[in-house]
Parts: C-alpha cells; sequence; structure tokens
C-alpha cells in the first residue's frame, strides 16, 4: 500500500500493527496537494489508531516553502491574464 515512497521500500505490517496500542488523542494532519505522502498514509494511520482525527489541509503542499510557492505561482499566473485582459488606450488624432 505504501510502497510509492521508494522503489523497493518495504511494509512494516508488525509496526502498523503496534499504531493500535497508542492510546492518546493523535491528530492526522495531510496537505491536500502534498506530492510527498500518498493520500493512503493518512488513511492508514486513521485506520489504526484508535483516537484519532484525520483533518486535510486546504490548499497545503508537504512543506511550507511548497505551499508558499503554488501560492505565488497562482499570484504570478492571475497577474499575466489581468494584463493581457486590460485593453490599451486608444490614441485620438484630430482632423486637420
Amino acid at each position: 500500500m505504501l510502497a510509492h515512497y521508494f522503489p523497493g521500500w518495504h511494509f512494516d505490517a508488525a509496526l502498523v500493527a503496534q499504531l493500535r496500542n497508542i492510546a492518546c488523542l493523535t491528530l492526522v494532519l495531510a496537505g491536500e496537494l502534498d506530492g510527498a505522502v500518498p493520500a493512503d498514509t493518512g488513511r492508514l494511520l486513521k485506520a489504526n489508531l484508535p483516537h484519532s482525527y484525520l483533518v486535510y489541509v486546504h490548499d497545503a503542499a508537504h512543506t511550507l516553502e511548497g505551499a508558499r510557492r503554488r501560492r505565488a505561482q497562482q499570484q504570478r499566473h492571475q497577474q499575466q491574464r489581468r494584463a493581457s485582459h486590460r485593453r490599451r488606450p486608444r490614441v485620438r488624432t484630430r482632423p486637420s
């Protein structure tokens, strides 16, 4: 299930089974735009941690830098769209 972390990565079923022994409340946060950790990971943790909550953070990447980079790209794209839609002022000439 989590083999898409690294090719040849071994899934440790014994370790996942031990998650059921964690008795404290656990908050599992997952970014909607996270490209580093598969979405299956959050669901796996939620399913195996007895007192856990899974929260997806809207428009968030894996790191703060990733989210900032994406936001900056969106802003540049919006500025380019606005600039291309602006009308150029018309130059009027008076008849002589």
